[in-house]
């Protein structure tokens, strides 16, 4: 029973991480595009 739960947090930490990179990737992304091309929404 212990080892499941261990399996479980690694898991959850695996996710934990994974979803924080993507959300920051996404904010990184964001910034950089809001910043570089604020005139430039005319296409």
């Amino acid at each position: 029973m212990p080892e499941d739960m261990d399996q479980v947090k690694q898991i959850t930490q695996d996710l934990v991480r994974k979803t924080a990179g993507y959300v920051k990737g996404l904010i990184e992304y964001y910034n950089e595009n809001a910043y570089s091309t604020p005139s430039g929404v005319n296409k």
